[in-house]
């Protein structure tokens, strides 16, 4: 655990947080791309977890089909794995909705570390609406409809706004307006991961000038 700790500082962790629909996983994509980041998704995770036979697939299985929430320490450990096998080959990682909530971000910083920065896709409850009900008609998902969609981002609002308190206090945080085109919203979140990464680099400097 020494050696990840220690490893892990070399990396930078950025949590990716939004509402259902705020462009989370776009724009993580773009930005994985631009900057040589690992993308990673808790969904993906966990669906790439299912698909196997293990132990923890089975919990997770019967957690998706009853609709409960999977238990955190699962979503921990898949994503330390995740983050230790690609550790050597990465400038960092973006952690697409993760944590849902601050036990979920508790869970983290004591199972693996602090994240360097938190963005925040802040997106309107009314644009996030109108993309889901897009998203869900183009593939017909039928069990999208308006009553959950709506039921699925009032959820996100109320987990949600105390993540954001909690990191305000702690670590950078940058509120990305969302409501834009993905050009928009890409060229505001690179804008504050240069802020961020300037900022680094010029307290590293200091450090070794001292």
């Amino acid at each position: 655990m020494g050696d990840f700790s220690e490893d892990l500082k070399k990396s930078n962790i950025i949590f990716v947080i939004g509402g259902p629909g705020s462009g989370k996983g776009t724009q993580c994509n773009k930005l994985a791309e631009k900057y040589g980041f690992t993308h990673l998704s808790t969904e993906d995770l966990l669906q790439r977890e299912m698909s196997s036979s293990t132990e923890r697939s089975k919990i997770i299985r019967v957690a998706m089909e009853s609709g409960k929430l999977v238990p955190g320490d699962i979503i921990t450990e898949l994503l330390k794995e995740a983050i230790v096998a690609n550790m050597e080959d990465t400038k960092g990682f973006l952690i697409d909705g993760y944590p849902q909530n601050v036990k979920q971000g508790e869970e983290f910083e004591h199972q693996i570390g602090e994240p360097s920065l938190v963005l925040c896709m802040d997106c309107s409850s009314k644009t996030m609406s109108s993309r889901l009900l897009k998203r869900s008609q183009s593939s017909q998902c039928l069990d999208d409809n308006a009553e959950i969609i709506m039921k699925r981002i009032e959820t996100y609002y109320e987990e949600n706004e105390p993540v954001i308190i909690y990191y305000e206090n702690k670590i950078p945080l940058f509120k990305i307006n969302a409501d834009g085109t993905p050009e928009e919203v890409f060229l505001e979140a690179c804008s504050s991961i240069d802020t961020f990464l300037e900022k680094e680099r010029t307290a590293s400097f200091s450090v070794h000038t001292v």
